[in-house]
């Protein structure tokens, strides 16, 4: 639901591989695995502080929603109603 609102997203997962979900998430819409508390604040810093990156993180996502998430919102909702009425 965060990346399809545009929110960026950060995982926070003491294992170093993620989940299958999590993986996902971090392969396919950039989104960064923090293992620790210390690695989670490193990463807020550097999105805050590197426009560049926090670009990337925002293009990553947005490509994943787009591949991903075929319809959401009032898209999703026209969609529905399109196929009831058939």
């Amino acid at each position: 639901d965060a990346l399809v609102k545009r929110r960026l997203t950060i995982l926070l997962d003491d294992e170093d591989a993620p989940n299958e979900k999590c993986g996902e998430l971090v392969q396919h819409a950039g989104c960064p695995h923090a293992r620790s508390p210390s690695e989670l604040v490193e990463i807020i810093r550097r999105i805050i502080d590197n426009f560049p990156y926090r670009e990337e993180l925002v293009q990553m996502a947005e490509r994943y929603v787009e591949k991903f998430c075929v319809a959401f919102g009032e898209e999703s909702a026209e969609r529905i109603a399109r196929i009831i009425k058939l």
